[in-house]
């Protein structure tokens, strides 16, 4: 908790996603599905109206896009 750290995007990617077939398979499938609940969910918010499905809506949609610059 004491030492140096950063806040810095480029030093918070973790070397074994992306340097390994493993990591690159797991940040796929992650990417998958949360894309997929995201666009589940969006589905439900048209049909029903909901803005508590809207607000869990956008946060799983954005952590979804922040895989695609990995």
């Amino acid at each position: 908790m004491l030492t140096p750290h950063s806040h810095d995007a480029a030093d918070q990617i973790d070397a074994e996603l992306t340097a390994s077939r493993e990591g690159v398979r797991a940040l796929r499938d992650s990417f998958a599905v949360l894309l997929l609940t995201a666009l589940a969910q969006a589905v439900v918010v048209v049909l029903s109206g909901s803005v508590a499905l809207l607000s869990d809506t956008l946060p799983n949609a954005t952590d979804a896009l922040s895989a695609v610059p990995l």
